[in-house]
């Protein structure tokens, strides 16, 4: 048995792994405007460098999780951080937009391999009574990660090169490379060697989110209702038919469809996609509309943004702590109610509005989602077989990717709605209200509430239909 300084070693592996991957999504966007200048290479085709990247990750977390299982979820881990932390001294060399997508299509690969273990590892390796806490503090990584790393991008753009921003990365991943080799213990590659692996199901799986994410990204351009942009859904919807026939079909299936057999399973990762939508409005929008609306200066602004994350780093251990005492719906229920109450109080905000507004929506925001991600998190892998508990995490982790491509769409769109219905009036530009934006993520957090009471109504409501004398256990 691992003493508690060995497992907390092993979890610092898995953190850093998980806030290299994490950050780096979101510091690109910010290089964009410098490889144009310095390349002289349209923005719209520089975009890839983020999408690409996106993309590939999320179209290859069910294959890789499958791996994970099948050969180790240690051995995928390393190889996952080996590869990234090379990539991406290749991606700090490049010299050409091509090459640059290249090896950031390379590190994607990695990512994919780190983001699909992290969680199962964690949840694998803790014992009950610590999984609350190890799962909270992976939760805050992944919060802070993705809402410190445009103001870490920021910084190191001002004094230095784009190149620094992938450099960035190499001490994290050397760092997290030694302690995983030599802390996460090898058993977690005891499994079973001897599976086939289902080919048809991963190249499937992999070009029906393709379509469907390239859609999303094309939407904002194309149309939402052009015919090209319908035509590019429709296949990718064709392709994702094919893909659930076959894997009720294949004898060792990409997508663990058992794992849906279980509603606590469902309604856990249908609440933690919207969480991840919910994530990204104020990511999105409240930077715009404070620098182009309210005219803050990008220093304060970033700042401001500092304060969500602030509080979701104060939040998690106190969630971690209560998804271990007590039922993990309570502190996630009082989490997205904070999500909500927050992004009410950011509706209200307007080109006048004193800075007090804005502290208070986002600490209560932040708030919210330190409270909410372990106890949803656990909810999603307790109770799943050691065999398949990558398949889970894989499935986590694809919901998690899944929310934020959404959540990005969602807020252009919104955002632009609010443009157009006040471009004319406003001599302030790009949006004078962001109401619609904030009131929909509002409106959505309420609906997580219920999700995340769902199998409890549902267990409820089947008890009812019963007949007299047989009973569920809720």
């Amino acid at each position: 048995m691992q003493t508690t300084p060995r497992l907390w070693h092993a979890f610092t592996a898995l953190g850093l792994g998980i806030f290299m991957v994490n950050i780096d999504s979101a510091m690109l966007t910010l290089i964009l405007p410098r490889l144009e200048s310095e390349w002289g290479v349209p923005v719209d085709r520089l975009k890839w460098i983020v999408l690409g990247y996106l993309i590939v990750i999320t179209g290859l977390l069910p294959s890789i999780g499958k791996l994970s299982d099948m050969i180790g979820k240690k051995r995928i881990y390393i190889l996952g951080l080996s590869l990234f932390t090379i990539s991406t001294l290749l991606c700090a060399s490049a010299g050409t937009f091509w090459l640059l997508l290249l090896y950031r299509l390379l590190q994607a690969i990695g990512a994919s391999m780190i983001m699909a273990n992290a969680m199962s590892l964690v949840t694998q390796l803790f014992p009950q009574g610590l999984k609350g806490r190890a799962l909270s503090g992976i939760s805050t990584v992944i919060a802070v990660a993705t809402i410190i790393g445009p103001a870490i991008g920021g910084l190191l753009l001002h004094w230095s090169s784009w190149r620094t921003v992938f450099l960035l990365h190499l001490p994290l991943g050397i760092g997290a490379l030694l302690l995983a080799i030599l802390y996460i213990p090898s058993k977690v590659n005891q499994q079973a060697l001897s599976k086939a692996f289902d080919y048809a199901g991963g190249i499937a799986f992999f070009a029906a989110i393709t379509g469907l994410l390239s859609y999303l990204s094309w939407a904002d351009t194309l149309g939402w209702g052009s015919g090209r942009g319908l035509v590019l859904l429709g296949c990718s919807f064709a392709i994702f038919a094919f893909f659930l026939y076959w894997q009720t079909r294949s004898t060792h299936p990409v997508l663990e469809l058992s794992l849906f057999r279980r509603s606590s399973f469902n309604y856990a990762n249908l609440a933690s996609y919207l969480s991840f939508v919910i994530t990204m409005l104020p990511a999105v929008v409240l930077p715009l509309y404070l620098i182009q609306v309210m005219q803050v200066p990008e220093d304060i602004t970033g700042y401001l943004l500092s304060i969500q994350a602030i509080v979701i780093v104060l939040a998690a251990p106190v969630s971690g702590w209560m998804t271990d005492k007590f039922n993990g719906r309570l502190p996630a229920a009082a989490g997205m109610l904070c999500c909500a109450a927050g992004l009410a109080t950011l509706s209200g905000l307007q080109a006048d509005s004193g800075f007090g507004m804005i502290v208070v929506g986002l600490s209560l925001f932040g708030l919210g989602i330190g409270l909410f991600q372990a106890p949803n998190q656990l909810a999603v892998l307790q109770d799943v077989s050691p065999d398949k508990n990558g398949a889970a995490g894989s499935i986590m982790a694809l919901m998690r990717n899944l929310g934020r491509v959404t959540g990005t769409a969602v807020a252009f769109l919104l955002y632009t709605v609010q443009v157009d219905s006040t471009q004319a009036a406003s001599p302030l530009a790009p949006a004078a209200d962001v109401r619609l934006v904030f009131l929909t993520g509002s409106v959505l957090a309420v609906i997580t509430i219920v999700l995340l009471f769902g199998d409890v109504l549902q267990l409820k409501t089947l008890r009812k239909r019963m007949p007299s004398g047989e009973k569920l256990k809720l």
